[in-house]
């Protein structure tokens, strides 16, 4: 699917137009607000009860799966941080 909106893209830029996502408008290019599926969270916060009950945030409090070989300060940082440290 993305293989196909890349080509469709691609063509209509070969045409002379725009491809989806260009904004021309300084006005309007201004703050351009992107899909976020939890945009709340992510601008409000969730207390740390909440987030360890969350099927997908609850698992990132107990590895770093998206920081495969971060150095061991940098996971006892956050710990700390999130108030999470091991036992």
């Amino acid at each position: 699917m993305m293989r196909q909106r890349f080509f469709a893209e691609m063509e209509a830029v070969a045409m002379g137009r725009d491809p989806m996502g260009v904004i021309r408008d300084p006005a309007v290019a201004k703050n351009v607000q992107l899909p976020n599926m939890m945009r709340e969270i992510n601008t409000e916060g969730l207390p740390l009860e909440e987030m360890t009950k969350h099927p997908l945030l609850g698992p990132r409090l107990e590895a770093f799966r998206f920081h495969k070989g971060q150095p061991p300060d940098v996971r006892r940082d956050f710990e700390n941080a999130m108030g999470i440290g091991r036992n």
